[in-house]
């Protein structure tokens, strides 16, 4: 058994060190690229920059309730055993897997490997929905991102990417 309070605090600095690897790489490979010295709405930094604020506010006000919490002597829970962190720590690793293998073999293929997996690791067993979740998902996001907003999505080794 994992003690809960154990188990939160190493979420909670997980949290902490993405954020922190987020601003590091804006400051040191995106800047050194180029796409990172503009003003917040003209360069490729805006987006991770804001989404680590949020995830850094939200992260500070549950460390906050939390600590509150422990103070006010309120009951804690019992522990976590091995078996409850398994799927967590699944998806965990495979979204590391994920962000190397956008490298590899790019966006469109990455994303639909993962979006299947990720379906069946949460209980999904239909294989339609799975291609259509999953395959659905992707090209909308591809939709959204490469033909709307111009982000140029990784195409991996073999160079596959939608055409816009």
């Amino acid at each position: 058994m994992l003690d809960r309070r154990l188990a939160e605090w190493i979420v909670a600095m997980l949290f902490a060190a993405v954020v922190g690897l987020v601003f590091q790489q804006i400051s040191t490979d995106m800047t050194a690229q180029g796409i990172a010295s503009g003003g917040p709405y003209n360069d490729a930094a805006s987006y991770p920059r804001a989404l680590a604020v949020v995830i850094l506010i939200v992260l500070a006000a549950n460390v906050g309730i939390r600590v509150l919490r422990s103070r006010s002597g309120a009951p804690q829970s019992g522990g976590i055993s091995a078996h409850a962190l398994r799927r967590p720590a699944a998806l965990l690793s495979l979204f590391a897997l994920y962000l190397i293998a956008l490298g590899m073999v790019g966006y469109l293929v990455a994303s639909v490997a993962v979006m299947v997996l990720t379906l069946l690791l949460c209980g999904e067993r239909s294989p339609l929905r799975l291609a259509l979740v999953s395959v659905g998902v992707t090209f909308g996001l591809s939709i959204v991102f490469g033909g709307l907003l111009d982000v140029v999505l990784p195409r991996g080794h073999f160079g596959i990417a939608l055409p816009w």
